[in-house]
């Protein structure tokens, strides 16, 4: 038999309420939290006493935020 509309309607809002939950820790949390996440990055390394120079592959350069306004 056919699900109603109504329930079908449920089921397609509990999946993607259901995707947004998973994705949210991993995906938007970040981003909104941008500065919480650096400082974690930059204590990380700190604490394994490492530079971001020694663990990056020779051939490339170093990484550095495109988005990082640039102040005159």
């Amino acid at each position: 038999r056919v699900m109603a509309r109504g329930s079908s309607r449920m089921v397609v809002a509990g999946v993607l309420g259901m995707m947004a939950l998973a994705i949210y820790p991993a995906i938007i949390h970040p981003i909104i939290m941008e500065d919480e996440y650096a400082t974690m990055q930059d204590k990380l390394l700190k604490q394994q006493g490492l530079r971001k120079e020694d663990i990056q592959p020779p051939s490339l350069p170093v990484w550095s935020d495109p988005f990082d306004s640039k102040k005159p």
